[in-house]
């Protein structure tokens, strides 16, 4: 029927445009081309609904490749809602497509009526993980996605203040970190697996609503406004997948975050950054604290340990904990997860830094985390943020992290100003833009104060005096006096 449809608009086409004869909506001909339309579309509209409906029935997961699952569901549903919009294309009829493309976004909506595949994978994904399988604590594993990352910044903030009150030095936290991490990580593991398959899916079938926009987009005409309001749709059902995809990912996270807030305390918190030349070369040579974050972080995404840290107590993982999130997710969401982590570990940093202007994390004293910083303490930060940053990047293949690490990274430069004069002259760098899903640009959403964008950006003058206060060899007199 599609093929029919084909030929017949080929002819159309040739009599308008090689013929130049007018073409007559009010023929026979016309009138049964209509209806072969028509007939291909309730064909399609019965073979997408009766073919995802089976689908859904005789769901069960299945590798795709070693060591990670997708539910046949969405494999066979794509398939289905792919090959019907080849052969919709192929009618070369804008009312034939839109028809299809019609009902296969009912059959992906999320509002849709039972059998809903959005409720079906919703099903699937919904795998509540306990949080707090190792020391470090952590939250309920009831709670939605979007109440998740306050969860980590209150168990962090606990772990920071545990950190200075029974602050036992950095070997001895270090060794704490890596029997949790060691002895927690097969078992968190096992507790999220049925979750990353759930992940796999939901992220499958975004690529199946992504190819009704793309179709859309590339066979009609924008400026119709049926399509501009079919496009909306499309916009909104690719949210609603992502939004799902995006808070399991969450669930997944916060399962695995706590032995990572545990090692940020430890390695942050309790440490003072008042150093002096001599004490600057003792902890600038192997990056103890940072190695300790940086391998808590690399258990959680793999399971095993590359990450170079070697005092951290225990191992490589266990034998079932081998590849972690890493062999059992697919690359898109994995990196996804490595960015999440990223953004978590980069905001802990940052709080523990600025926890440290306050009298925080220790109190000050021999290894007390308080005094602010000095020249090389700020020497010091810089070279543990680059670290975490590129080790952390090294667990992906196509980012460098900037926009997660955009907040800390300027705190940094700031901490790291000769005089507070220099912050007269300074011009952040612009912030680094990564696409959405939905295809549109995306600024880091951070900023914390940055004003514009471009060349024209600057940071707001509370932020950087703010910043400056940490360093305790600049003068207060001299900060507050600055007329940025």
């Amino acid at each position: 029927m599609a093929l029919a449809c084909q030929y017949c608009h080929r002819y159309l086409d040739f009599v308008a445009d090689d013929l130049g004869l007018p073409e007559d909506q009010s023929s026979e001909f016309y009138a049964q081309v209509r209806l072969i339309e028509g007939a291909y579309v309730q064909l399609e509209d019965a073979y997408c609904l009766r073919s995802v409906e089976e689908a859904m029935r005789i769901a069960e997961p299945i590798e795709v490749q070693d060591g990670t699952y997708v539910s046949s569901m969405v494999e066979d549903a794509s398939f289905l809602v792919h090959k019907s919009l080849r052969r919709s294309v192929s009618t070369r009829s804008e009312q034939a497509i839109m028809a299809v493309c019609n009902r296969v976004t009912e059959i992906l909506d999320p509002h849709a009526p039972e059998p809903s595949f959005f409720g079906g994978l919703a099903t699937e994904a919904d795998h509540r993980v306990p949080v707090g399988g190792g020391e470090g604590g952590g939250g309920d594993g009831e709670k939605g996605g979007d109440q998740q990352p306050d969860d980590f910044s209150t168990a962090l903030a606990k772990a920071l203040e545990e950190a200075a009150d029974e602050h036992s030095g950095p070997r001895g936290e270090g060794s704490g970190d890596g029997r949790a991490a060691g002895s927690g990580a097969g078992e968190e593991f096992g507790e999220v697996e049925g979750a990353m398959v759930g992940i796999n899916s939901v992220h499958v079938a975004l690529s199946s609503v992504s190819a009704i926009q793309d179709a859309l987009n590339r066979f009609l005409e924008a400026s119709n406004p049926l399509v501009g309001l079919m496009l909306d749709e499309v916009a909104r059902i690719l949210r609603s997948y992502k939004d799902l995809r995006d808070s399991r990912l969450n669930d997944v996270l916060e399962a695995l975050s706590p032995p990572v807030s545990s090692a940020l305390a430890n390695a942050f918190g309790s440490s003072s950054y008042a150093l002096g030349p001599a004490q600057y070369e003792l902890r600038s040579g192997d990056l103890p604290g940072a190695r300790r974050v940086l391998h808590a972080a690399t258990r959680a995404m793999t399971g095993s340990d590359n990450s170079g840290e070697s005092g951290g107590g225990g191992g490589g993982a266990g034998a079932d904990a081998d590849g972690g999130c890493r062999a059992a997710l697919l690359q898109e969401p994995f990196e996804e997860l490595v960015r999440r982590l990223a953004s978590r570990v980069a905001a802990g940093v940052e709080m523990a830094a600025r926890a440290k202007g306050h009298g925080g994390g220790g109190g000050g004293g021999a290894g007390g985390g308080g005094g602010g910083f000095t020249e090389w303490g700020a020497l010091l930060l810089r070279k543990e943020v680059r670290t975490l940053q590129q080790g952390l990047a090294a667990l992906m293949e196509t980012d460098s992290l900037n926009m997660e690490f955009g907040d800390l990274n300027e705190l940094v430069r700031l901490l790291n100003f000769e005089r507070p004069a220099d912050a007269l002259d300074y011009r952040p760098p612009p912030a680094p833009r990564r696409p959405r899903d939905d295809g549109s640009a995306g600024v880091n959403g951070g900023g914390g104060g940055r004003i514009g964008d471009g060349e024209n950006a600057s940071v707001s003058s509370e932020r950087v005096k703010e910043v400056l206060r940490l360093r305790a060899d600049f003068q207060r007199e001299a900060i507050d006096a600055l007329e940025l």
